[in-house]
């Protein structure tokens, strides 16, 4: 059965349409919020909990998507290899498929674990009749070896993969090893990988991702495309470029090759990443997402779901953390109110104008798993001083006034601190800069354990000015100082910035200080 053409925006015609015309309404009594699509896993089961089915459900449910499964197999793992599979008959794996389909529209599905080619033919028969691929798109995640190195798939299951799964995929998402066993070429730098994925999309896929988890030196400088609507072999500025701190994804469409770049984690928990990635894509495909949003997501969900990984877990390599996006989500109003709680109690304390450096005082917090400074709570245009002086002479002739409140992505510079602190130290969730004369040092450094950082010695390929200061003052130390005094380069306003694990209590210690040198 052959693949029906998409929209502009890269989805299938029954994702534009089969939402409002072959669905039945809900009840009124279930609000639009709760309608979720449904997804489809057909996987394996990790008695480990961090790959597979388990991993699989965890992730779209996390990305607003009601997963739904049919298991191939159940496996004995852990975090340190595979020790018995037990597979699922073909037949009761085809009849999942179908009791699910048959009674729940599924709006994109995916594959992974799928055991020997018996069990890969009978769940593209049941896709076939289902209308998966067809109807609604279809992930494929070839999966062939566990990631202790472990066999997941037989030699005979690669070849029915080859030659019959991937003709229906919308998307076939392996990585290095799995790639170079699917088209018989070594993948080892982003051209090998744009090859490869051109490759598997001639064996019949829609499109390929060749996930650069696994790729030596992938790049630098902005995502490439190539816009030949042929896919022919143009991939611009793909290549040998990159380097090693970067991972590298590989998207073949038949627009032409994308690279998506992010920086590399180094952690050996990465349990799962690659059934994650792919869930993660095929829950934003049944959100009605276009095929490269969908990956721009499912990969941006994954790198939150590594940096924050449970490396606590096991012996082995640990699982990634499908609870991360959730957590993010959930720690936001919490972050905001602390940073209104700070500002008001700014306001109520004449002495804080004592604290106010010339460019304002931003008062930062971190909700838990946040990757970027639009993620981090801070005060919209900062806190200034009002009225006359500094403060020193007579503070009651001044204030501490916000030019506004709490707002994601209010700051850019000392969230970037803050997010560089929290690489070393997650536990920092706070951060605050205040004015650095000598009085305030001298406080500081009384009642605090405080480091000393020159600006002037930040070197020039340096990644970032607070990138560079955060590396540099927790640079040999397991934990955060309570302070991190700067001296400026020259145009620059040094700085003291307080850290803590608790909003409030850096709050108070920042009031505390400015109290001290009112006396």
């Amino acid at each position: 059965m052959g693949k029906t053409s998409r929209d502009d925006a890269g989805r299938r015609p029954s994702q534009v349409h089969e939402s409002s015309t072959d669905v039945a309404s809900p009840p009124p009594s279930v609000s639009p919020v709760d309608r979720a699509p449904i997804a489809l896993t057909v996987a394996g089961s990790d008695s480990g909990g961090g790959a597979g089915v388990g991993a699989d459900l965890k992730t779209m449910e996390a990305l607003d998507t009601f997963g739904t499964s049919a298991v191939t197999a159940v496996t004995a793992q852990n975090t340190t290899g595979v020790s018995a599979v037990t597979p699922v008959p073909h037949e009761t794996v085809r009849e999942q498929v179908a009791a699910v389909a048959e009674d729940l529209p599924v709006a994109a599905a995916k594959t992974g674990m799928l055991v020997d080619g018996e069990t890969v033919r009978a769940v593209t028969d049941a896709f076939r009749e289902w209308g998966v691929g067809r109807d609604a798109p279809l992930v494929v995640d070839p999966v062939v070896l566990a990631e202790s190195g472990d066999r997941l798939l037989e030699p005979g299951g690669v070849d029915a993969l080859r030659e019959r799964l991937l003709p229906e995929a919308t998307l076939v998402t392996p990585n290095r090893p799995e790639a170079n066993l699917l088209v018989g070429r070594p993948v080892t730098d982003t051209t090998d990988a744009a090859a490869a994925a051109r490759a598997l999309r001639n064996l019949g896929a829609d499109a390929a991702l060749v996930t650069g988890g696994h790729v030596d030196g992938a790049g630098a400088g902005d995502d490439t495309e190539d816009g030949d609507s042929d896919g022919a072999d143009r991939v611009e500025r793909v290549g040998n470029d990159e380097p090693v701190s970067a991972v590298v994804d590989v998207l073949a469409t038949a627009d032409g090759v994308r690279r998506f770049r992010r920086p590399r984690v180094d952690t050996d928990a990465t349990h799962g990443s690659g059934c994650t990635l792919s869930a993660a894509i095929t829950a934003r495909l049944a959100r009605g997402d276009d095929l490269e949003t969908a990956v721009e997501t499912g990969a941006r969900f994954v790198d939150r779901a590594v940096r924050f990984a449970r490396a606590d877990l096991g012996a082995g390599a640990g699982p990634v953390n499908h609870a991360a996006t959730l957590r993010s989500r959930a720690g936001v109003a919490g972050a905001l109110a602390a940073v209104d709680d700070a500002v008001r109690s700014f306001e109520r304390t004449p002495a804080a104008a004592r604290l106010v450096p010339e460019v304002g005082l931003q008062f930062a917090v971190a909700p838990p798993c946040a990757l970027d400074p639009e993620e981090v709570a801070a005060v919209d245009g900062r806190l200034h001083r009002v009225g006359g002086g500094d403060g020193r002479a007579d503070p009651s002739t001044v204030a501490v006034r916000a030019t506004g409140s709490a707002r994601l992505g209010a700051s850019d510079h000392l969230a970037r601190l803050l997010l560089g602190v929290r690489e070393a130290d997650p536990t920092v969730r706070a951060v605050c800069n205040v004015r650095r004369d000598e009085e305030t040092v001298d406080a500081v450094e009384e009642r605090f354990e405080t480091v000393r950082v020159d600006r002037r010695e930040e070197p020039s390929h340096a990644p970032g000015t607070m990138d560079w200061v955060a590396a540099t003052a927790l640079a040999g130390r397991g934990r955060a100082p309570a302070a991190i005094v700067g001296d400026g380069d020259h145009g620059k306003e040094p700085m003291v910035r307080l850290l803590g694990r608790e909003p409030s209590k850096l709050r108070e210690r920042a009031v505390g200080v400015a109290r001290a040198l009112d006396d």
